[in-house]
C-alpha cells in the first residue's frame, strides 16, 4: 500500500510538504532527521527541531499502486501549493517514473475541496482517529443512507 501524506507545521497548520510512502511512521521520523532536500524544507525542519516540534503528518489517501500514488501526490501538491508554501516538488518523487506511461492515471477521479472544508476534514480525522479518506467514505455513506431512507 502507498500512502499519500501531508506534513504540516504544528504552529500554523500550514501544509509544507506532500509525499508518498509505504511506511508513514518511519517516513515521518526520517523527515525529522533529513539532511537533504530543498533548502526551504531543510530550513523548516531545522526550525521545528530548534523549537522541539515535530511536523504533523496526515494520511490524505491510500493507493494500491505507485502510479496512482504519484498522480495523487501531484494532485495534492498542486492543490495545496498556494503561495509556494509547499517545500517539495513531486516531479522529484521516486514514484513518478511510470506516470507518463499509465493509462490508468488519466482515469483517476479526484475531488477538490475548499481550504475551509479541508481544515474541517483534518479536524474530524484527528478527532476520530480516522484517515481523511475514511471520514469522506463514512460521511458519504451516511448521507446516501439518509437520502435513500424511505
Amino acid at each position: 500500500m502507498y500512502y499519500v501524506y501531508s506534513l504540516s507545521d504544528p504552529r500554523d497548520q500550514a501544509i509544507r510538504y506532500i509525499g508518498v510512502t509505504i511506511n508513514p511512521k518511519e517516513r515521518l521520523m526520517s523527515h525529522y532527521g533529513d539532511t537533504y532536500g530543498s533548502r526551504a524544507k531543510l530550513d523548516w525542519i531545522r526550525d521545528l527541531r530548534a523549537n522541539e516540534l515535530l511536523p504533523v503528518m496526515d494520511i490524505i489517501e491510500e493507493c494500491s499502486c505507485n502510479i496512482d500514488a504519484a498522480q495523487k501526490e501531484k494532485y495534492y501538491y498542486d492543490l495545496h501549493n498556494k503561495g509556494n508554501l509547499v517545500c517539495n516538488d513531486p516531479a522529484n518523487s521516486p514514484y513518478v517514473f511510470n506516470l507518463a506511461e499509465s493509462k490508468r492515471a488519466e482515469n483517476l477521479v479526484t475531488t477538490k475541496f475548499s481550504n475551509e472544508s479541508l481544515k474541517i476534514l483534518r479536524l474530524i480525522a484527528a478527532m476520530t482517529d480516522e484517515k481523511q479518506y475514511e471520514v469522506i467514505d463514512r460521511l458519504t455513506q451516511q448521507e446516501l443512507d439518509r437520502l435513500t431512507k424511505k
